[in-house]
């Protein structure tokens, strides 16, 4: 692994880190149980390598969830992490950069002839780099990853409704 690879995925792990901190102190602040994990993950950009999780419980030992990292090279984001249910239901929480992904699009009508370029945002709402959940399509809009929006996912993923 090269060493631009190897920094990409140290600050994938440490961003993840940092996530997980906020899901556990949001996931306690519920009532929850919360239990350290770890996956392994084998990219072909990466190799393989080991990630933390986290397992959320209630407190009948009932299992609520689990968080665990997908993968850092993810097409127009810096990283995806999951919120999973025993039920196989999942949510996904992408890492992306200030404005968000952007598709651009060159046309060139004959050869030699002038360029036409442009570009446009995949989503709207990513106002800066972090954590965001993004609405299905065709929506498309992408939310910071705040308490409430969390607690949101783990309520749909889990059948729970959580109080805030």
């Amino acid at each position: 692994m090269e060493d631009a690879e190897k920094t990409e995925l140290d600050e994938f792990l440490a961003r993840t880190q940092a996530l997980l901190a906020d899901c556990e102190e949001w996931s306690v602040g519920l009532g929850l149980r919360v239990t350290h994990g770890e996956t392994a993950i084998n990219e072909e950009r990466h190799g393989p390598y080991r990630a933390p999780t986290l397992i959320l419980d209630d407190s009948h030992g009932k299992r609520m969830a689990q968080i665990v990292p997908f993968g850092a090279s993810i097409l127009g984001a810096w990283g995806r992490v999951d919120v999973v249910s025993e039920y196989s239901k999942q949510e996904k929480i992408v890492y992306l950069s200030a404005g968000g992904p952007v598709i651009g699009t060159r046309i060139q009508a004959v050869e030699n002839g002038p360029v036409e370029q442009s570009s446009h945002t995949m989503l709207r709402g990513v106002e800066g780099e972090g954590w965001y959940w993004v609405s299905p399509f065709p929506l498309r809009r992408a939310y910071p990853l705040t308490r409430e929006v969390f607690v949101d996912l783990l309520g749909a993923v889990s059948g729970h409704d959580f109080q805030l």
